[in-house]
């Protein structure tokens, strides 16, 4: 069984159809399920969502990282410039307070 479904043209309707397996189906985004009772299928659902789970958190980790660098840079040109506590927030603050 594959990730994605197969598209072809079908000839009686002219519409494009999905194949998954043996069914047909016009909508791209549904698969058809094995599951033969609601414990299998909702493991099964909880199996293919951990792909997605893992991509969300490596994308905020990457984000706070991203922000905590930017943060650090400002803190130390604002050093250099002799403007103490010169964070994002305080920036982030004032532009915000009008």
């Amino acid at each position: 069984m594959s990730w994605l479904p197969d598209k072809t043209q079908s000839l009686e309707t002219n519409q494009d159809t999905y194949s998954n397996d043996d069914r047909k189906c016009h909508y791209p985004c549904l698969r058809f399920s094995q599951s033969h009772n609601g414990v299998t299928a909702f493991l099964e659902g909880a199996k293919e969502s951990i792909p997605i789970m893992v991509a969300i958190i490596v994308v905020l980790i990457a984000f706070i990282a991203i922000l905590a660098f930017f943060n650090t840079v400002m803190t130390w040109l604002g050093d250099r410039a002799g403007i103490e506590g010169l964070t994002l927030q305080v920036i982030m603050k004032y532009i915000l307070s009008f």
